[in-house]
Formats: C-alpha cells, sequence, structure tokens
C-alpha cells in the first residue's frame, strides 16, 4: 500500500469511528433513565510513521516504461536490471528523498564495465524544482540540448562523439524526469535517438498525469542537520589536527557531475560527501546522510567490528568508520601508511559535532 493510500485509509477509517459516535449520540434517552450515561470512546490511534523512507513515485516500472517499449527501444535485446549504490552515505540520498530508478542492461549487472555492454535509465524525481533541472541543462552532459518531439518541458542531448551517451531531462511539474543509455559497443545517433524517444515519450506523460508525492520522510524525534558543503562536514584544521597531515585540499565534493544523487536531492536530504588529499601519502573521506540509518544497517560489512562510545553505534571495516546517530548515517575514511583507528575516532568526533548531532 503506498503512502498516500495508506492516509486516505487513516482518514476514512477515523471519520466512519466520529460518524458511528454521533448517531449514538443522536437517539433520545429512555424516559426510565433520569441521566445519560456518558460514552466512552477509544482514542484514536496515531498513525504509525514507517521505519524507513519510502519510494515517493505513485508508479511502477512497468507502468513508466512498459515491457513492449523497452523490447523496441534499445539496439540490442535488454533486461530490468538493479545495481546497489556503492556503501557511501551521499549515495544513498536517492533512497532516502524516495526516488524511483528504473534501468535495463545488456549484461548483468556486476558486468556493466565489459566491453560492448548497454544501459539504459529512467529516474523520477519527486519534489524536484525547475532550478534543479535547469542547473543539469548547464552542465557539459547536456551542452546544446535539443527539444524532444512531441513532449513540452522536455529536451534530449547526446554526446558528439561516438554517440556512447544520449540522455534526456524533462519537467512535468511535481517531479523531474532523466534518463538515458550508455552504449559501449556500436551505438549510432539513429539507434540512441531512437531508445531516448521510446524512454522519453514512455515515462513523461506517465510522470505527468501523477497525484502530488506524499511529503518528504523524517525520522521521528531529533535529527541530524546534514551538511551541504566539504567544511560543514570537517574543516582543514580538524583534518590536520586528528591526522597530522599537512597542505589538506579537496579534490571531490558531492556536486555538478560529481554528485552522488540525482537533481540535488542530496540538497533536499542534507546529504553530502567529499573527499580531501594532502602533501605526504593520505587520503581523507567524509560523508553524512540526515534519516539514513537503515542503510547503514543493511549495508554493514561481513568483516566490521563494533566500536563504542561513538553516536548511538557504530562499527568499523578496514579503513572505514560508520556512525548511527540521530537516526542518520555518518562515514569517515583515512587511508595513509597504516589504518589508525584512533584517527578515524578524532575525525567521526569532529564530523558529529559538525552535523548537528547533539550527544
Amino acid at each position: 500500500m503506498s503512502v498516500r493510500r495508506a492516509r486516505i485509509v487513516v482518514v476514512t477509517v477515523a471519520a466512519l469511528g466520529t460518524l458511528a459516535f454521533l448517531s449514538g449520540c443522536s437517539a433520545a434517552a429512555p424516559a426510565s433513565t433520569p441521566t445519560r450515561t456518558p460514552v466512552v470512546t477509544s482514542p484514536t490511534a496515531t498513525p504509525a510513521v514507517a521505519a524507513a523512507p519510502t519510494v515517493r513515485v505513485p508508479t511502477t516500472c512497468d507502468q513508466l516504461v512498459p515491457t513492449e517499449v523497452v523490447a523496441g527501444a534499445f539496439r540490442i535485446a535488454v533486461q530490468p536490471v538493479e545495481f546497489e549504490a556503492s556503501r557511501v552515505p551521499a549515495a544513498y540520498a536517492d533512497a532516502r528523498a524516495g526516488v524511483l530508478t528504473c534501468a535495463w542492461s545488456s549484461v548483468p549487472a556486476d558486468r556493466i564495465a565489459s566491453d560492448r555492454a548497454l544501459y539504459g535509465w529512467v529516474t523520477v524525481v519527486p519534489g524536484a524544482t525547475r532550478a534543479d533541472v535547469d542547473v543539469e541543462l548547464s552542465g557539459s552532459m547536456f551542452g546544446g540540448s535539443l527539444p524532444v518531439a512531441g513532449l513540452s518541458e522536455t529536451v534530449e542531448s547526446c554526446s558528439e562523439s561516438g554517440y556512447q551517451w544520449c540522455g534526456f531531462v524533462s519537467y512535468p511539474g511535481d517531479y523531474a524526469v532523466i534518463g538515458g543509455v550508455w552504449d559501449y559497443g556500436d551505438p549510432t545517433y539513429e539507434s540512441q535517438s531512437k531508445t531516448i524517444a521510446a524512454l522519453a515519450t514512455s515515462s513523461v506523460p506517465v510522470v505527468r498525469a501523477l497525484a502530488a508525492p506524499a511529503p518528504l520522510w523524517q525520522p521521528r524525534g531529533a535529527s541530524l542537520s546534514g551538511a551541504a558543503d566539504c567544511d560543514a562536514m570537517l574543516t582543514g584544521d580538524q583534518i590536520q589536527s586528528a591526522t597530522g597531515l599537512t597542505g589538506i585540499h579537496v579534490v571531490k565534493a558531492d556536486g555538478g557531475e560529481n554528485a552522488l544523487s540525482t537533481l540535488r536531492t542530496n540538497a533536499r536530504v542534507g546529504s553530502y560527501s567529499c573527499t580531501w588529499i594532502a602533501d605526504q601519502d593520505g587520503s581523507v573521506s567524509a560523508s553524512v546522510l540526515p534519516g539514513g540509518a537503515t542503510y547503514a544497517t543493511s549495508t554493514r560489512p561481513a568483516d566490521a567490528v563494533d566500536v563504542s562510545g561513538l553516536g548511538d553505534s557504530a562499527f568499523r571495516s578496514g579503513d572505514t568508520l560508520d556512525v548511527i546517530a540521530a537516526g542518520g548515517w555518518v562515514q569517515v575514511t583515512f587511508t595513509g601508511a597504516a589504518v589508525n583507528p584512533d584517527v578515524l575516532l578524532q575525525l567521526a568526533k569532529h564530523e558529529l559535532a559538525n552535523v548537528g548531532y547533539p550527544g
């Protein structure tokens, strides 16, 4: 049952209960009864809050792009596939925001990088704005984009060399739709354009007709404030004091074409990710996802060991330390000459304080 339908059911049951109560009170009391006995009602149950985020797009992949459309869309045969996000909090920002992604591939998911593989996808982002779409269109991937025939608010773009990549973006209103195809075989402009046209003309009208998305899920109680840039997780001084590294500078931040999420969903859920390197042989990475605790526990590595004294719980695997705190997920990684648990501990304490953990 969808979140929206569940709410309708709750409201309907409450309304019926109220009508029953009122009709019971409207009847006159028997003449032999001098006073009326008060009617005792049970308190209305509070709707249960979901334990974890759910998809906020009220449709399915089969409805977005039916099997018969998929069969004729691609240059070679493909099958539906699911990909696991990399084990970094920011890589789960889409899931946290309730995004729906449908994907198809000519090879199994673990062989995408193999020669001549073809991979296509459509992603529907609830709550995306015109500004989010415009930022995507201003990037190099969509430079020189053209309108998709027959679809308003929809544009497509292809790479200029080899047509290895083609994509489309649409903004029907309450959602944005973005999709594309990577083809490592022998694509042509005609084959890529055919795929984009099929994916867009099938999915965009479906999304345009959808009801507004359910509100963004939030955990109960206190929550992390998250981060919107690298310094909001760890400052250079904090990294230097914890690791002894000097000449620290950012080499990758979670934005633009380096984003681990789609159409700036990271900003809507307070998620971010950064990597720093230094003059010496060493690097530090940090990431945060408010409300992402369930993703941390469900992806815990088999060799992880518990670490006490951090957040609500914490565990370390190799050079990475994960912390679950206030319903959120915080992660730090330190690579250097040797893994030092004490360094990870200090980095995690700094990050927890910076992203709003009150403990």
